[in-house]
Formats: C-alpha cells, sequence, structure tokens
C-alpha cells in the first residue's frame, strides 16, 4: 500500500498499536493516534491475527549446547506469534523494535493487528482494490477522515479537499495606491498572485497607482480583480486655527487628532480628499482667546460677604483676587470687610498667558435702614442712646423722620438717615 505521511489523521482508540498489512508488507507504529513510524516487514508464511504483546523473551547468559535455546530476545503475542528483529515470525526493522521494548518497559499496552489491506492512499484519492468492509472501517480511518459509507465496492474514490471559507477586503487611495487582503474563515492558506501577468506568492498584495488585473489562486479556486486607481495632484497649504474651532469632517488627521473639535494647541498634519487633489495642510492650532471670568459678591450681614469666582477657557486656568491691591489666598468663599469703599479684582489666566479681568467695589455705608436685623455669631454688645444691651442679635425700627446713633461692638452706626 502506498501512503502519503501528508494524509495522516488518527482516530484510534489505544495508545500503541502495531498494524502490519501484509497486502505490501508495510508496517505502522502508532502513538496516541498519530503514526510515528512507517517500516517494511518480513513473515515467513502468510498469517493474519489480531491480539496484543504478552511477554518477553530474554535469552539466558548461560549457554547449552544441547538445549537450542533462541539467542535474540524477541515479543510474544498472545496467540504466540514471535515479533522480532531477527528470526522471528515476523521481522521488524531494530528501531522499531526497540521503541516496542520502550512501550513495553513503560507498563504500556501493544495491540498487534496483522492482516491484508488491499487499499492505496494518494493525496487526491484512495484506491479500493478488494472490497471488504470490515476490513475498510478496522485500516482506512488511521490515515484519512473519509465518508466509509460511500466505499460500496472495488473502486476509485476522490478525496474532496476542504472548502475554503473567506472573503476579501479590496481597499483603494487614489493618488497613493490599493490594496488586496484575503480573510479567512477557516483555516489560511498560502495565496498565489497572478498581477498584471507577474507571479508570486503571500498573504496579501499592495498595488500602486494605475489600472491592474489580479488573480488570486487559493486551493486550486481563482478569484479575479480589476482595479484602477487614479493618480491625484497634490498640493500643500498652511491654515491657521484657534482652539475651539471646528474642522471640516472632510479632513483626515494623520497626527492621532480625532475629536472634530480642536482642543489641543499645536501643529498639526490634516488631509483634504477632493475628487481631483489631494491637499496637505499643515495646521497651526493656537489659544489667543482670554479666559471668560465671573465676579459675584453678595452681602451676607453687615461687613460679612460671599465671593464667587468663575472662569471658562478651552485650556487650563488659574483665578487669582485681589483686595484692594492686595492678593487674597482665596478665589471664593467669605470676606469680611471693613467700613469704607474696597475695591476687588479677579484676574483669570490660562496657560497661555491669554488674560481677563473683572473689578468691582464694594461701599460699606454704616448708615441702616430704618427696620432690620442683626446677627452675629457671638454676642455682641449695643449702645443705645445710652442704654446697654448684651445679645448674638438685634431687631429694630425707629418712626417716620427719626434717626437714632447706635454702637455696637464699638462700631458706629446710624439708623433712620437714608431711604
Amino acid at each position: 500500500m502506498k501512503v502519503f505521511p501528508l494524509l495522516f489523521l488518527a482516530c484510534l482508540c489505544f495508545s500503541q498499536e502495531l498494524l502490519l498489512n501484509t497486502y505490501d508488507k508495510t508496517g505502522y507504529l502508532f502513538l496516541n493516534g498519530k503514526v510515528e513510524m512507517t517500516f517494511a516487514f518480513e513473515m515467513k508464511t502468510q498469517i493474519s491475527f489480531r491480539g496484543y504483546v504478552v511477554d518477553r523473551y530474554i535469552p539466558p547468559r548461560v549457554s547449552v549446547e544441547y538445549i537450542p535455546l533462541p539467542k535474540e530476545d524477541f515479543l510474544i503475542t498472545d496467540c504466540g506469534k514471535t515479533i522480532g528483529s531477527k528470526m522471528t515470525d515476523i521481522v521488524i526493522p531494530d528501531s522499531t523494535y526497540q521503541r516496542l521494548i520502550e512501550f513495553l518497559r513503560s507498563g504500556e499496552q501493544i495491540k498487534v493487528t496483522v492482516d491484508s489491506y488491499p487499499v492505496e492512499i494518494y493525496p487526491d484519492h484512495i484506491l479500493v482494490l478488494e472490497f471488504d468492509s470490515k476490513k475498510i472501517s478496522e485500516f482506512l480511518p488511521h490515515f484519512v477522515n473519509y465518508d466509509l459509507s460511500k466505499i460500496t465496492k472495488p473502486g476509485k474514490y476522490p478525496l474532496q479537499t476542504p472548502a475554503i471559507v473567506l472573503e476579501w477586503a479590496v481597499t483603494d487611495y487614489p493618488g497613493f495606491g490599493g490594496a488586496i487582503i484575503p480573510i479567512f474563515k477557516t483555516e489560511v492558506s498560502e495565496v498565489e498572485w497572478i498581477i498584471d501577468d507577474f507571479r508570486y506568492k503571500g498573504i496579501c498584495t499592495v498595488l500602486p497607482i494605475g489600472h491592474h488585473s489580479v488573480i488570486a489562486q487559493v486551493n486550486g479556486q481563482s478569484y479575479s480583480f480589476e482595479l484602477s486607481i487614479s493618480s491625484q495632484r497634490i498640493s500643500q497649504v498652511q491654515e491657521a486655527f484657534e482652539v475651539g474651532d471646528r474642522f471640516d469632517k472632510d479632513f483626515i488627521s494623520l497626527s492621532g487628532m480625532n475629536n472634530e473639535i480642536l482642543t489641543i494647541p499645536g501643529r498639526f498634519l490634516l488631509l483634504k480628499m477632493d475628487d481631483d487633489e489631494i491637499k496637505v495642510i499643515n495646521a497651526t492650532v493656537s489659544d489667543t482667546v482670554s479666559p471668560i471670568i465671573n465676579l459675584r459678591i453678595s452681602q451676607k450681614t453687615p461687613g460679612i460677604f460671599e465671593l464667587f469666582t468663575s472662569a471658562q477657557d478651552m485650556t487650563a486656568c488659574t483665578v487669582r483676587v485681589f483686595l484692594d491691591g492686595h492678593e487674597l489666598e482665596l478665589a471664593k468663599g467669605i470676606l469680611s470687610l471693613d467700613q469704607g469703599k474696597h475695591t476687588i479684582v479677579a484676574l483669570a489666566q490660562d496657560s497661555f498667558e491669554n488674560k481677563s479681568y473683572v473689578i468691582t467695589t464694594v461701599d460699606i455705608n454704616p448708615e441702616l435702614s430704618k427696620d432690620g436685623i442683626f446677627v452675629t455669631q457671638e454676642e455682641a454688645h449695643f449702645d443705645i442712646l445710652g442704654f446697654n444691651f448684651i445679645s448674638p442679635y438685634i431687631k429694630w425700627w425707629v418712626a417716620k423722620d427719626i434717626s437714632t446713633k447706635v454702637m455696637m461692638n464699638g462700631q458706629r452706626y446710624v439708623v433712620g438717615t437714608h431711604p
């Protein structure tokens, strides 16, 4: 029998098996379902059996002339047949015999099958010379994965090559080139390309500008492609952008910038693909816009104010607050202001030294309205017309056209002199 190693597939239940085909005197040693060794063997007489190796004969060290004992060791099967490299029922190569000895020493069982299997296996077909369904089912699955129900008589049976399932990714970039890439859904196979009568093998192909006729051959199947990649005029321009601008959706960024809004100052390379031109844009993105700053100040109690500032900008910015020319440690919070007029300046500056500011004044008027309430966190001393009071709050009201002076913790207030 002729067997090509390319087609050896295994589906055995036994870990080790010695299969001897008396049809063409070819033997096979299987290990875990795979062909480990292929060899030629010899037999004195035509025999067939199925069994196991049960023992090993080792000649004694003492030679007795009147007892003709074998001088070579050999294996003994359960049916009494012997297997060895010399002077046995079945003679196999010494290398194969030594491998069997290794199996035997490791305590592994060795199955032995000896029979005639008139079957020949080729890369593209199976040739059955004598039909015996039992022998075919016993022998053929060792080497090929084939539907045995299709073999019904002697003859030639084609081996079907597994269908290749794949898709093709075809791309072209005017002014640059194109590519054809196979996407295999099953196992990956080598592709032979014929491009404008030029042949080569590779997993994919790339094409320059121009018209191309492409044939891809995969496992005997041919795929044809026609690609026309046009040439385009290439121009370079300089353009300036401001942080926050939106760039054209047709632009392609070669600098890894994915946002439509420009948020990072710097230099970037953009492409714009027109019908007849490729425009390469060297873009400069600058930040020249000052931050937008807000300042709010509200009085909570006489002399106590809440300060709040906020700034908006496309880049990071800081806010500084100045009270009467002195910088405060805070940009928002509670301020305690003395009597008089105060100037508050809030200054915002971004990372590119763009500045904006807002100015407000606070005039703390010592005159109070005709009615109201005064609340402090601690007890305060009040002097009203010579009468002293100690309280954390005081509520007052005065009649029309009447005013009076009030002292609180040493601070003088006038009640009722202004609307």
